[in-house]
């Protein structure tokens, strides 16, 4: 089967219900895999395709604010205080995931999934408060 004979996986309908939508194919989710039509996805550039799956319009509108959210945090850490909201102590730790700098009452040890191509590993990271609330969203397929 050819790329451009692949239909989209979008379903509609509840439980028993269902059915497929059919278009043609016409990208593929960056988080989930499937593929989806034009009316059942949203396509930017740079191949930034995202299905209309709840989970995944969360992740997709998650990182849109996190990437605002972390240019706002940037300009703290350059004047060298913390990057937590309304933090203005001196930073001293590193997030492992948004990799800005935090005070330690705006860290926290948590267990983080790490995906590689072959496994997946449960580590713990010393991450911020903010990506601490984020790993909710991240967690769900």
């Amino acid at each position: 089967m050819s790329n451009s004979d692949i239909k989209c996986e979008t379903k509609f309908g509840f439980l028993l219900l269902q059915r497929a939508c059919g278009s043609l194919s016409s990208g593929q989710c960056v988080y989930c895999g499937r593929h989806f039509c034009t009316r059942c996805g949203i396509q930017e550039e740079n191949y930034y395709d995202v299905c209309k799956r709840h989970s995944c319009k969360l992740k997709y509108a998650d990182l849109t604010t996190h990437k605002k959210w972390i240019v706002k945090q940037q300009k703290q850490n350059n004047r060298g205080v913390c990057a937590g909201d309304d933090c203005e102590f001196r930073s001293l730790h590193t997030c492992q995931q948004c990799h800005l700098a935090f005070c330690k009452k705006c860290m926290k040890f948590t267990q983080a999934r790490v995906i590689t191509v072959r496994t997946t590993l449960q580590v713990e990271k010393l991450i911020c408060l903010h990506c601490k609330a984020r790993q909710k969203i991240w967690n769900t397929n």
